[in-house]
């Protein structure tokens, strides 16, 4: 049936709104199914449910892909659940998939669909004799038409492939799990994905979510079919503290949104995350697609002058060699009297000269230092030993050890822990920052190749050796 766009209070008009033509539309049929089960959409919900059911003269969907970046709390499970209901029992979908990063969140779909199979007793008599399963490795809730709904974790990769599959948390979707949901769409008659989320922070795996917003924005098809989207969030220049502001970006403000906990939000978040998090605007919209990682303006606002940096006990330092076996470099971590890591370059040599002078100063301060890099971290070691330095005193990380001070330094950025001299070589190489794969995480590489990242990387491990010895963990034994 053909509708006429819901009628949308300001405060609930998405930033971008995307949708490829359409002939026919169900989002009002939907909106009588929910209105069935006890649930009143809001306007916004409705639109994207306007924008997600467009259908083409065949009647398969307008929109194979549909993306929706929303702030948390705006009443995004709900309309999954709607949506999820109503392809089992409107548009008889056989194989229905809810997923998440975390199995917590994909559970909140599930319980609200079973609250409504206790409370609806038009829902209920659909469900099949015992077709609710409940176990925590097997959520699922199967109909009488034979369509099942699975609720599932991304985590373990596994089973994404439906004729409707909802991701949430798509600022946390990685390429191998978004192959695994396309892999069999070709055989779907009339597929259709949903990816939900926020903006990704700098240590999400968010490539697939940008693709989406990039290609929807750019009227560019996916491989898996033409994409709609929509984005609620506020506008960059905006005054954060504003009421106006917030409510542009949350668009269940005055129904859903606890006003107190918002500020809340912006008394212990950092600029960037609340920017991200509560008013929905992604790194690249203030100008910060450039600095690919970490975003350029939480980078600057962690900057202070020498001055103000009082040294403390807690001291380490990091040395990387360079994957080319080139360089070497050094940088130092000291905690101030806040309790933030305040993190310096002491600068970059060549290799092997810079190495041999290194060995004898580090072995003077007789202070921990953290060792990376394929190329000598493990015969720098060894000499660092034989100068003197305890062995307990000098660390070679593990790989799971990397992984964890690549985020580890993302984490307390965004948490504004950390504060760094404004130097130009770390600057650069903040600025052309990309990753590479580690084990089932991420390191630091350089997206330009005229730009060395060593100073980064050895400022990296200094940070993750304080907060190791600020927060001490023992090492698991490693069998040799």
């Amino acid at each position: 049936m053909t509708s006429s766009p819901p009628l949308v209070p300001p405060s609930s008009d998405p930033r971008i709104r995307v949708a490829p033509p359409a002939k026919t539309n169900s989002w009002q049929e939907v909106a009588a199914i929910a209105e069935i089960l006890g649930v009143k959409l809001d306007p916004w919900q409705e639109l994207v449910l306007q924008v997600a059911c467009g259908e083409r003269a065949d009647y398969r969907w307008a929109a194979n892909v549909v993306g929706l970046s929303v702030p948390r709390q705006n009443g995004k499970t709900l309309l999954l659940a709607v949506r999820a209901v109503c392809g089992a029992i409107l548009f008889n979908e056989r194989k229905i998939i809810v997923s998440a990063h975390m199995q917590d969140t994909a559970r909140e779909v599930f319980n609200q669909i079973n609250e409504w199979i206790d409370d609806v007793p038009a829902l209920a008599k659909r469900i099949a004799p015992g077709g609710v399963y409940t176990s925590i490795t097997r959520e699922e809730i199967r109909f009488t038409n034979g369509v099942r709904i699975e609720f599932k974790s991304r985590r373990k990769g596994r089973g994404l492939s439906g004729d409707l599959v909802l991701l949430d948390e798509a600022q946390i979707l990685s390429r191998e799990s978004w192959a695994k949901v396309n892999s069999a769409r070709s055989a779907r008659p009339n597929p259709q994905a949903w990816l939900t989320g926020t903006p990704p922070t700098p240590q999400d795996d968010g490539a697939v979510f940008q693709e989406v917003r990039d290609k929807a924005i750019a009227g560019q098809a996916m491989r898996a079919g033409p994409v709609a989207y929509l984005e609620w969030a506020a506008e960059p220049d905006d005054d954060p503290e504003a009421e106006e502001t917030r409510a542009r970006a949350n668009p269940a403000w005055h129904t859903r949104i606890n006003l107190d906990v918002v500020e809340s939000e912006y008394a212990t978040y950092s600029p960037g995350q609340f920017a991200r998090e509560r008013l929905g605007i992604w790194d690249e919209v203030v100008g910060v697609k450039p600095w690919r990682i970490i975003a350029e303006p939480d980078w600057q606002a962690a900057a202070v002058d020498a001055a103000g940096v009082p040294v403390s006990e807690l001291i380490a330092y990091g040395v990387k060699f360079s994957s080319d076996g080139e360089l070497v470099g050094l940088a130092v971590a000291v905690k101030d009297d806040d309790g933030r890591i305040h993190l310096e370059s002491l600068g970059v040599d060549m290799m092997p000269s810079g190495a041999r002078r290194l060995v004898p100063w580090l072995a003077g301060q007789a202070q921990p230092v953290a060792v990376d890099g394929a190329s000598g971290a493990g015969d720098f070691r060894n000499q660092l030993i034989a100068a003197g330095l305890p062995p307990r005193k000098v660390v070679v990380l593990k790989t799971s050890e990397a992984i964890d001070a690549h985020a580890g330094l993302l984490r307390a950025l965004d948490a504004g822990e950390v504060t760094h001299f404004d130097q130009e070589g770390v600057n650069l190489a903040v600025a052309a920052l990309a990753r590479r794969k580690i084990g089932q995480g991420f390191g630091w590489k350089s997206a330009n190749d005229d730009v060395d990242i060593t100073p980064l990387d050895a400022v990296t491990l200094a940070h993750w050796r304080a907060e190791q010895l600020r927060n001490p963990r023992p090492r698991k034994m490693e069998w040799r």
